[in-house]
């Protein structure tokens, strides 16, 4: 018996020692392509700064840059979508996974990693065979004549290393549970996997019965829902779904031919609009430009009863105007307001509450990145969207302005008045700013001026953030190092989860699930109002349990249908969108953006969302207002034309 466990015990350290350096072997890989991911995001701003330079100056474009740019987008993403996942950034719904015992928690995600590298592989297969059919037939891109097979094959790579440290992450799990118990968590784990895998087959053969293709639309969404809760990311889950219903509905073979197409046609898309909105943000953040809007701010309206927590809403505003990232503005205007607040002895609540809803402004004042989401999923005009969300955003920091004062006129010790400034100190402050208002002059004047499109408006702003922050003296080699390394890990996860929306969105389309309940709501005997506010309720909900982009990205090609059914303007519907997702990300038990202050400020998670809960009634408000008066909205947009 001891010769056995001797055996055993010394067969897993050998097990454990492989693993090990596997890992060490796939992390060392994954760190130099991550560098390439940087080097590609910044070719992605030069290459869109110099060709408006010179196109609008020179009236000589460079040729294909459209192209080069979604390629160089293609070899970043792919290059650092296994990085997401050495650093568990890869967004995933944990708030009931993390709660189950760590023996049973083990399981399940043992279970769900095992799908997904079931997912990937499959990925990695299907573009292989798609790379040799397109290198077989010459196929080559419009513009620049490239061959397509060798980007087929980069896919397939980066999958790959995705699907090692999947591997990795399986028999972490798979040790973790056999620490609680071998033989009981072992089997559950192979159990489980074999009997979701089983599942998958069964319902590939159709052997669940016949179901009217809308009704796997049903089914298919709730799988997805099901994959969600038991931790796995968003876009794996979604993708995992979707191929599990397109091959019910379609069969076998064109669920594998949308594995290896969905990717190459994401990653070749407009979407390499998403990176560079994200480094100008970096570039805003770490070349300081947040912190002299926050001291203008100061200066203005600090001497008063809780100005100190009016000002980060200010300033969050100004940073909005050149960012369009929430959880950018969260870590900008935090990393300046939060130390000055606690000095002149704020609240903590008040303090955290106003650098989470600061931080959602982002979201509406223009530039906002979600905004252009919606517009390349829905084909709305992204510059009329920018322009409806003035107003709105404007309503709500007025709105949170007037929160902060009752706050602080019910109990003063909450937000005490620090010394007035001079005039002189204030004059001065609001020279101070001016680098983010060139920024903003700059980025949105040439969207209105017609000197570069929406989707060019990210390369130049990135640059003149960059440019800007060298000029002013406060960006240095590690702050570009930097705002490289986080935009290239939140770019490959966002455009990850666009991908696996891809393939669900291409699954609900033949299911016609959306245009079944589009026809449904048109047909019901109640005002359209009310259909409104039941997808409005349907977001509260689903904002309480997932992340809020990829809340959008799900929803939209099922709930757009129905508003364009029902008359109601989709410019107007976007701003409700992106107003329920701000909702989404400071309501708990998931409210992303209390998670990430909390972490940042060390304020314990529930004094975060005890502050933000007077603020959930300002966007009630903002809310019933916009429900009522949809010209809040519209007015700015119809003057366009």
């Amino acid at each position: 018996m001891n010769t056995t466990n001797s055996n055993t015990t010394s067969a897993t350290s050998k097990f454990r020692l492989a693993i090990n350096r596997i890992d060490s072997g796939v992390d060392s890989v994954i760190s130099k392509f991550q560098l390439a991911g940087m080097v590609g995001v910044f070719s992605m701003m030069a290459l869109t700064f110099v060709d408006v330079i010179l196109r609008y100056i020179f009236g000589r474009p460079i040729y294909g840059s459209n192209e080069i740019t979604r390629i160089l987008l293609l070899l970043l993403v792919m290059a650092t979508i296994a990085y997401g996942q050495v650093t568990k950034g890869h967004v995933a719904v944990t708030a009931l996974v993390d709660r189950l015992p760590k023996g049973v928690r083990s399981v399940l995600m043992s279970t769900t990693t095992l799908l997904s590298l079931f997912l990937f592989s499959l990925i990695v297969w299907q573009n292989i065979v798609w790379g040799i059919h397109e290198q077989s037939d010459n196929i080559r891109l419009m513009i620049t004549q490239l061959p397509v097979y060798p980007f087929y094959y980069f896919i397939a790579f980066g999958c790959a290393m995705l699907s090692l440290v999947l591997v990795r992450d399986f028999f972490k799990y798979l040790f973790e549970a056999r620490n609680h118990s071998w033989e009981v968590w072992l089997r559950a784990i192979v159990a489980g996997s074999m009997a979701s895998l089983a599942g998958i087959a069964i319902w590939f053969s159709k052997g669940l019965g016949n179901f009217e293709p809308a009704m796997i639309g049903i089914l298919g969404f709730i799988l997805m829902l099901i994959f969600l809760f038991a931790g796995q990311p968003v876009g794996f889950a979604m993708a995992l779904a979707g191929l599990v219903g397109v091959g019910y509905i379609r069969g076998l073979l064109p669920s594998m031919h949308i594995a290896g197409t969905i990717p190459f046609k994401t990653l070749t898309y407009i979407f390499s609009v998403i990176p560079l909105f994200m480094l100008m943000g970096q570039f805003a953040y770490n070349g300081g430009l947040s912190g002299t809007l926050y001291a203008a701010a100061h200066k203005l309206v600090g001497r008063l009863r809780g100005g100190l927590a009016v000002a980060n809403i200010l300033a969050s505003v100004g940073f909005g105007a050149i960012c369009g990232d929430p959880v950018a503005g969260c870590m900008a205007m935090g990393s300046v307001a939060t130390p000055e607040m606690k000095k002149f002895n704020y609240h903590p609540s008040l303090i955290t509450g106003t650098i989470v809803t600061g931080g959602t402004l982002s979201a509406l004042i223009p530039p906002s990145m979600i905004l252009i989401i919606y517009g390349i999923l829905t084909q709305i005009s992204v510059g009329k969207l920018f322009i409806g969300g003035i107003l709105p955003g404007i309503l709500n920091a007025t709105l949170f302005t007037f929160v902060i004062y009752v706050q602080c006129w019910r109990n003063p010790s909450m937000g005490p008045a620090p010394p007035s400034s001079s005039f002189k100190e204030k004059l001065s402050s609001i020279k101070g700013a001016w680098p983010a208002m060139v920024l903003f002059i700059v980025v949105m004047g040439g969207i209105y001026g017609g000197v570069f499109t929406p989707t060019e408006a990210g390369g130049v702003g990135a640059a003149g953030a960059l440019l800007i922050s060298l000029a002013i003296r406060r960006m240095d080699g590690k702050g570009i190092i930097t705002s490289l390394r986080e935009t290239t890990r939140m770019a490959s996860i966002g455009i990850s989860i666009l991908i696996g929306a891809g393939i669900l969105n291409y699954f609900l389309g033949i299911s016609q699930l959306p245009l079944k309940l589009a026809e449904w709501a048109a047909g019901l005997p109640v005002s359209p109002v009310v259909v409104l506010v039941a997808i409005i309720l349907i977001y509260f909900i689903l904002g309480t349990i997932m992340p809020g982009m990829a809340m959008v990205i799900m929803t939209i090609p099922i709930f757009f249908p129905i508003i364009l059914a029902l008359g109601f303007d989709p410019i107007w519907f976007g701003i409700i969108v992106t107003l329920m997702m701000n909702v989404g990300g400071m309501t708990p038990p998931v409210g992303m953006l209390c998670y990430f202050v909390s972490g940042a400020s060390g304020v314990p998670l529930p004094t975060v969302f005890r502050g933000v809960l007077p603020f959930l009634a300002a966007f009630v408000v903002s809310l019933t207002l916009l429900i009522a008066f949809p010209q809040i909205v519209t007015t700015l947009p119809n003057m366009m034309g």
